[in-house]
């Protein structure tokens, strides 16, 4: 399924944002994935990437939405049913629609909800300040830190959040990112140690899947070959192994496609391209 229709392609003013630095001839995996969830914060460079992985994989686009409606679904989950009301997003992305993002659904539910943001990418953190705004009873931060610095990413969020309350910790689309298995282990296990007893995970990442999807390696090398970041594809045992070395304990169904319970969204989209899956932080024994 292509992205949907675009009007044009219009970015937030850099001037406005104070990213003027931003090299719009290569690109940036955030403005790519913009693209193929039909959002407007692209450049021609990401749109030609968008295309030629589409070329390559006719589902990304198809992947990429799944993920986004996960995002969905787990908020709400936490907000509701979980009743968690603080959010660490790393690696959030471009608001493509400014209903759909963690702290308007968290917002929704529980309107004095607390989020941050964490990115290292200056275009996402100048199109959130510029286009993400809270609700006057909650609080919305951006911080700009790299996941592969967990610590720093932990104290730049305490500024905002209680970490002596449940926080819901949402990694969708960035740990794939980071290429040394022992390193995503350390990274999680960071983060989980920190985070207070009652907190959620999610995360999502690019999968080797069975059977494979036709075309999704040769979609992933058409962003590293143009300039992009490389992704590094993992099987969803090693999504398991890796929660659970955390300390983490998976909720069911465990780890899945991006179609984790469905029934929270009627619209959901079958993808096999990445895996998911919501873990809990229980109390030491």
């Amino acid at each position: 399924m292509p992205p949907r229709k675009h009007d044009s392609a219009n970015p937030v003013d850099r001037a406005a944002t104070g990213s003027d630095s931003i090299d719009a001839s290569v690109p940036n995996a955030a403005r790519v994935w913009n693209y193929l969830l039909g959002g407007k914060d692209f450049f021609p460079a990401d749109e030609q990437a968008g295309e030629q992985m589409i070329d390559a994989c006719p589902t990304i686009a198809e992947a990429v939405q799944a993920n986004r409606d996960f995002l969905g679904r787990v908020v709400t989950f936490m907000a509701g049913a979980a009743g968690i009301r603080q959010f660490l997003e790393v690696g959030p992305g471009l608001p493509a629609f400014l209903w759909n993002n963690t702290h308007h659904v968290a917002q929704n539910i529980a309107p004095a909800a607390r989020v941050v943001y964490v990115d290292n990418d200056p275009f996402v953190l100048a199109c959130a300040r510029a286009l993400l705004t809270s609700k006057p009873e909650g609080a919305v931060d951006y911080v700009n830190a790299d996941l592969r610095h967990p610590d720093a990413v932990l104290n730049a969020a305490a500024v905002t959040l209680d970490f002596d309350q449940p926080i819901g910790l949402i990694l969708l689309g960035v740990l794939h990112y980071v290429p040394d298995d022992a390193i995503v282990c350390g990274i999680l296990t960071t983060l989980a140690d920190r985070l207070p007893s009652g907190s959620m995970a999610a995360i999502s990442w690019a999968a080797v899947s069975t059977p494979p999807v036709n075309g999704l390696q040769a979609a992933l090398r058409v962003l590293q070959d143009l300039g992009g970041p490389a992704i590094t594809t993992r099987t969803p045992q090693t999504l398991e192994r890796h929660v659970t070395d955390a300390g983490l304990q998976l909720l069911d169904p465990g780890v899945v496609p991006c179609t984790w319970r469905p029934e929270l969204d009627l619209a959901q989209t079958p993808a096999a391209a990445l895996c998911c899956c919501v873990a809990r932080k229980s109390p030491k024994r």
